[in-house]
């Protein structure tokens, strides 16, 4: 058989369930692969097994298609299809937060992240905006950074105002 168009890459965006739908459509149509022969039918087959694992859910695999016709004779045509991951992680805050000073240890974080493709970590930076009679009483602007398992990043900032309500006590 006489393979033409060969068939091509296909290259989707990260849906977090394996983007089944999509590789099993790349796969039926033979990745676009099209055949034709002068004696007879053609049967169209693939050597696909797996998705390679790389960050979060995504992954790629070379397919070879194979025409055969009835004959028994056959030409081939190879292909792959990725899976990527180019959206940030969703990140989620409150604009501004009011915590007394003996409830706010600095390594709380106020927000949460999603990603549709894996995990996703928060890290922040806290730079002190102004300040109140004592440290750490006072306002800070914090900047939250979300990553996800393939490096995309967002960020979200925070107004934290740390307060001191509690009156001295004597000893």
């Amino acid at each position: 058989p006489s393979i033409d168009p060969a068939s091509a890459d296909e290259i989707v965006e990260c849906d977090g369930a394996g983007n089944l739908d999509e590789l099993q459509a790349w796969l039926d149509v033979n990745g676009g692969a099209s055949a034709t022969d002068n004696c007879g039918d053609i049967t169209w087959s693939n050597d696909f097994s797996d998705l390679s694992d790389d960050c979060g859910a995504t992954g790629s695999a070379t397919v070879t298609f194979t025409a055969t016709d009835d004959c028994g004779n056959s030409s081939t045509t190879s292909s792959s299809f990725t899976i990527v991951d180019t959206t940030a992680p969703v990140l989620s805050n409150d604009a501004s937060i009011t915590i007394l000073c003996e409830e706010y240890p600095n390594d709380i974080i106020y927000a949460s992240a999603t990603d549709d493709c894996g995990g996703a970590s928060i890290s922040f930076e806290d730079i002190q905006v102004s300040g109140g009679c004592v440290l750490p009483v006072g306002t800070y602007m914090r900047t939250y950074t979300a990553t996800d398992d393939c490096g995309n990043t967002s960020t979200s900032e925070q107004v934290v105002i740390l307060v001191d309500e509690t009156a001295p006590e004597f000893s």
